[in-house]
């Protein structure tokens, strides 16, 4: 790597000096759990449905101590609904490529069935994945959690990417997501991602990454 001036690494160590005690859990990681047949009954599945995720703000430690509780929680269900809407959309791109085997239901339609029998993600666990999947009138549904992580200093962040490399950056974006069936109403599928995160990359970019390689994973593909 191409060695940087003294001024700019002695700026480098001083952002990074106040992060340095902290331990680097940003290292990209994969894990997929498919219960035993869910290949096979995949293949028997018409129509999902793809919940709301529980989302959270991405904000940094020092931006959630300058805004209040609400404003969180509001930042937090737009992350949610816009991680529903990124993923509908490439189940669909892969759809019209003929990669994907299923129909998804439309989010918008998902949606207002949710709120007008007052599902919401408040009181999404008083319900069994089983009776939400029937009630949307699905095979299956999509459900999860979508969180990321950035330092209190982007700046330190933006240093520390172009001295040490995004394997020094502690700051990641994760999906938890969760593929459960009507007829039996298991977990038939946890795909977790974890992903690095760049200072330069925004939000809804995170996303459509996670839902690019999350589309890729899951048995809907159509190869058993």
């Amino acid at each position: 790597m191409t060695s940087q001036p003294r001024w700019f690494t002695l700026l480098a160590t001083a952002l990074l000096g106040l992060g340095s005690a902290l331990p680097n859990k940003a290292a990209a990681q994969t894990q997929l759990y498919e219960l035993q047949g869910f290949r096979e009954l995949a293949l028997t599945h018409t129509t999902i449905a793809i919940l709301p995720f529980k989302g959270a703000a991405f904000v940094s430690p020092l931006q959630s101590m300058m805004q209040d509780d609400a404003d969180i929680r509001r930042e937090a269900d737009l992350r949610g609904l816009e991680m529903q809407a990124t993923l509908e959309s490439w189940f669909l791109k892969r759809s019209e490529r003929g990669k994907f085997i299923v129909q998804v239901q439309p989010t918008t339609e998902t949606n207002a069935i949710l709120n007008n029998n007052g599902v919401t993600l408040d009181n999404l666990t008083e319900r069994t994945p089983q009776e939400v999947a029937k009630l949307l009138g699905v095979d299956a549904i999509v459900t999860g959690t979508v969180q990321a992580r950035q330092p209190s200093m982007l700046a330190a962040a933006a240093v520390s990417w172009m001295t040490q490399g995004s394997s020094n950056v502690n700051s990641y974006a994760i999906l938890d997501l969760e593929v459960y069936d009507t007829e039996y109403g298991e977990l038939q599928c946890n795909y977790r991602k974890r992903i690095l995160r760049s200072p330069w990359v925004g939000e809804s970019r995170l996303l459509h990454v996670l839902a690019r390689k999350t589309s890729r994973r899951i048995a809907y593909k159509g190869k058993l």
